[in-house]
């Protein structure tokens, strides 16, 4: 298993529709607010704020009028070939 930090950045008022990755995902906002919406519950996040998503879990997330800032860590899992 291979673990990837990046720092993503999305402008104000992004609105991401339902979607999945190929990988599982813990991250931190460090800036701005979003709501991550997963299971038909949704989560208002802000800085401090963690999450984690499995992969290829369905979810939405629409920013706020700021963005958002996150630290995000993706765990992709190998696979034999």
């Amino acid at each position: 298993m291979r673990m990837f930090k990046v720092n993503t950045h999305w402008a104000p008022n992004t609105d991401l529709d339902v979607h999945t990755h190929n990988f599982d995902a813990e991250a931190v906002v460090t800036e701005g607010e979003l709501w991550l919406t997963c299971d038909s519950v949704t989560r208002h996040l802000t800085a401090g704020d963690t999450f984690a998503i499995g992969r290829q879990v369905q979810y939405a997330e629409p920013y706020g009028s700021q963005g958002a800032t996150c630290w995000v860590a993706r765990r992709n899992i190998r696979t034999a070939s």
